[in-house]
């Protein structure tokens, strides 16, 4: 069962001593639970699923899925959660924001040069490149990337969480400091996958 972690494994990273983290800093005051569930509780089917997320030290925290990324040789398990004990074993997805392959936008933190540093060459992506998720095995889908951002550390939170307006969209995005070794900005990748239906054309 997939589990919803309390609001205090939302807060800051504790304990944080690297240069270089996945995007969420130990001095920055980040959105706590109940303002990523006002901002996506109409739009993210995620947020109404039962249970809690995975709590760090239980051991329970077990890749849920996959994330492939073929024109950067990214082949890596993801798990549930922003945390330490997450992104240190590699991308974690975003409480509340929804699982990718649903609708809305699922969003995931990585490390670009400390522990996996799955993120590491985010910014060789190109326009059109292809992002491929899957959710236990099953549920495959392919994103193609549409835009790459450079947003200030400040700026960051509200931007990536920010979800697609119109219904049915189904969008990633991921996201990590940069320039590498530094934490002053985050380097935001944005992909969508076609819409049910649509042609290979649209």
């Amino acid at each position: 069962m997939l589990m919803f972690e309390p609001a205090e494994s939302v807060g800051p990273h504790r304990g944080q001593s690297n240069n270089e983290e996945s995007g969420l800093t130990r001095n920055q005051s980040r959105p706590s639970e109940k303002r990523v569930h006002d901002h996506l509780s109409s739009k993210s089917s995620y947020t109404h699923k039962r249970g809690v997320w995975v709590k760090p030290g239980q051991k329970r925290n077990v890749p849920v899925g996959r994330i492939t990324i073929p024109a950067i040789d990214i082949d890596a398990p993801y798990r549930l959660g922003t945390h330490d004990d997450i992104v240190q074993l590699g991308p974690g997805l975003w409480p509340a924001t929804p699982f990718p392959g649903e609708a809305g936008n699922a969003v995931f933190a990585g490390h670009r040069t400390t522990y996996t540093h799955p993120f590491r060459d985010l910014d060789l992506l190109d326009q059109g490149d292809r992002i491929q998720t899957t959710i236990q095995g099953r549920r495959h889908t392919v994103f193609k990337v549409f835009r790459t951002t450079i947003v200030p550390e400040a700026a960051y939170a509200d931007f990536v969480l920010d979800q697609p307006e119109h219904p049915g969209v189904r969008m990633i995005t991921l996201f990590a400091c940069t320039p590498k070794g530094s934490r002053s900005h985050r380097i935001v990748v944005q992909a969508r996958a076609p819409r049910p239906g649509a042609t290979k054309s649209d």
